[in-house]
C-alpha cells in the first residue's frame, strides 16, 4: 500500500533526481515525434525542461489528434516520413493506436495490433498500461515500448479519502467512450470491494452519434447527489476534464465534495482535494526513459515502465470552508494546503461560450456596484458576496447566454455573478433571493 508520509515522499523524490545526473560533454541532436490528445499540457512542459535545463539537443515534432482518433493513420504515415529517433505518445487511446497491446495479450489480430515496430515509443499519462494490456506487467517490455504511468494506486487514493474524513460509499461519473476511464472505474470498483467501500457508477449518457452529452451533466450530477455518497470521484476522463469547473460547481451546491485523481481535474475545478501525480513531474520522468534510450544507447525492450515516485496529497482550503468539511489534523503533517490567489471582484473569466450582447441594466437603490451574471457559469445562490459600494444606485447588468449552460436553453440569467471594483464594501447575503434556473429558482431580476 502507498505511504503518505512526508519521508517516503522526499526519499522517492531524490531516487528520481539520482537517475538524471548531469551532463557535461557535447551531444548530437535527437529528434522527438510527439503525438498528443488534445494539445500540449504541463507534462510536455516537464518533459521540455528536462531536456534543456540539461542541455540536451532535442528536436521536437509536435501533432495533436484533438480528441479525433480518426487522423492517427495519417500521423502515422507523417512518422515514417520524418524518421524520428523516438515517439513520445500521449494517453491510452493514442498509446494503443499506436504500440498497439502487448502481442501476447492480443484476442485476435484486430486487437489494437501494433502500428510502429521500427522505432522505440514512450509513452506517457496512461492511466491503466496493464489493465489496457499495452504491458504485461511494470517493468521491462521486451518490445520497442516504455513509459510512465501517472494514476495513483487506486488503493492508495481510497486510503487518502478514508484519511480525510470516515468513507463507506463513492459516486463516479465516467465517459463510457473513453477507454481509460472505463478501465479506471473498473479498477476503482475492485479496490472499493477490496476496503468494503461502496462504489456506485454513472456513466455519461451519449448522444446520437455516440459522443458523450455534455447537457446531461448537470441533471446527472443532481442525481449523485440526491443518491447520498460522501464523495464525487474525478477520474482520468478526458471529457469530464472540460466540464471539470461545472460539474464542481453544481456538486458543491449540493455539499457534495469532490475528490480528484489527477492533476488536472483537480486545477481546473473546485474538487476539495485529490491525491495526484504532478503534471510537470509526470513530464520530466517520462524524459528521463527518453534520455536513455537517445543518449545512453538504451535498448528500449529493456528500459522499465514504471509508475510515478512521487504523488502530491492536495486540500483546498477554501472548498473546504465554503463546504463546512475539514480534515483530520493529521493531514496536516503532509499535506499540500492550496489557498488560491483570490479573484478581485470583476476579475474576468473566460466563458466557454461567448455570451449573447445584449445586456439589460437594473437600478437598486443603497447598493452601488455593478454585478454581471452570465448564463454559461453554474448557479451559486447558496454563496455570499463581499461587493464594493460607492453611491446609492446599484448597476444590475445581465448577459445571457440563449444556448444556456452546456447547450441548453437556461431559463434566464441564473449563473455566476462577478462585480466591478469600486470603494468601501457592502455585504449582499444570498443570491439565493433573486435567481432563477433550471431546477426552479426565482428570476435574477428585482
Amino acid at each position: 500500500m502507498l505511504s503518505l508520509s512526508r519521508r517516503n515522499l522526499l526519499t522517492r523524490s531524490l531516487a528520481v533526481a539520482a537517475l538524471c545526473p548531469v551532463r557535461t560533454f557535447a551531444q548530437h541532436e535527437k529528434s522527438v515525434f510527439m503525438v498528443l490528445w488534445r494539445g500540449e499540457t504541463e507534462v510536455e512542459a516537464g518533459f521540455r525542461a528536462h531536456f534543456e535545463e540539461r542541455g540536451l539537443p532535442v528536436n521536437i515534432t509536435v501533432r495533436s489528434l484533438d480528441r479525433d482518433i480518426g487522423r492517427l493513420p495519417s500521423i502515422i504515415a507523417e512518422i515514417s516520413e520524418v524518421d524520428p529517433d523516438i515517439v513520445y505518445s500521449w494517453g491510452t487511446s493514442v498509446t494503443l493506436g499506436l504500440a498497439g497491446r502487448d502481442p501476447d495479450l492480443m484476442e485476435g489480430p484486430d486487437d489494437f495490433p501494433p502500428q510502429i515496430l521500427d522505432r522505440p515509443i514512450v509513452f506517457t499519462m496512461v492511466s491503466q498500461p496493464i489493465k489496457s494490456r499495452i504491458i504485461k506487467r511494470f517493468g521491462p517490455t521486451g518490445r520497442n515500448v516504455t513509459g510512465v504511468s501517472h494514476l495513483v494506486p487506486l488503493e492508495a487514493q481510497l486510503e487518502a479519502m478514508r484519511a480525510y474524513m470516515p468513507v463507506d460509499r463513492i459516486a463516479v461519473i465516467f465517459t463510457p467512450s473513453e477507454l481509460n476511464s472505463v478501465l479506471a472505474v473498473e479498477k476503482l470498483t475492485e479496490a472499493g470491494q477490496h476496503l468494503n467501500i461502496r462504489i456506485d457508477q454513472y456513466p455519461v449518457p451519449l448522444d446520437t452519434a455516440g459522443q458523450p452529452d455534455p447537457a446531461s451533466l448537470p441533471i446527472l450530477v443532481a442525481s449523485v447527489a440526491a443518491s447520498g455518497p460522501q464523495f464525487l470521484y474525478l477520474g482520468p476522463d478526458s471529457f469530464l476534464g472540460q466540464y471539470a469547473q461545472e460539474i464542481t460547481d453544481i456538486a458543491n451546491s449540493y455539499r457534495l465534495p469532490s475528490f480528484a485523481s489527477v492533476e488536472h481535474m483537480l486545477s481546473a475545478s473546485d474538487a476539495l482535494y485529490g491525491l495526484v501525480a504532478p503534471y510537470q513531474k509526470v513530464g520530466r520522468f517520462t524524459a528521463t526513459k527518453a534520455e536513455r534510450i537517445l543518449f545512453d544507447d538504451a535498448d528500449p525492450s529493456e528500459v522499465p515502465v514504471e509508475l510515478l515516485p512521487e504523488f502530491s496529497y492536495r486540500i483546498r482550503s477554501d472548498v473546504a470552508r465554503e463546504l463546512g468539511i475539514f480534515p483530520r489534523l493529521a493531514l496536516l503533517d503532509y499535506a499540500v494546503i492550496v489557498e488560491p490567489w483570490p479573484r478581485p471582484i470583476g476579475w474576468p473569466v473566460p466563458p466557454r461560450r461567448q455570451p449573447n450582447p445584449g445586456w439589460a441594466t437594473v437600478l437598486f437603490k443603497d447598493a452601488g456596484f455593478a454585478l454581471a451574471a452570465d448564463c454559461w457559469r453554474l448557479p451559486v445562490w447558496s454563496r455570499t458576496a463581499n461587493l464594493t459600494s460607492t453611491g446609492d444606485a446599484l448597476g444590475l447588468r445581465l448577459v445571457c447566454n440563449p444556448v444556456g449552460l452546456m447547450g441548453k436553453r437556461a431559463p434566464g440569467p441564473v449563473l455566476w455573478l462577478s462585480a466591478l471594483p469600486l470603494r468601501g464594501t457592502t455585504r449582499v447575503p444570498h443570491v439565493r433571493e433573486g435567481c432563477k434556473n433550471a431546477w426552479g429558482h426565482r428570476p435574477c431580476l428585482p
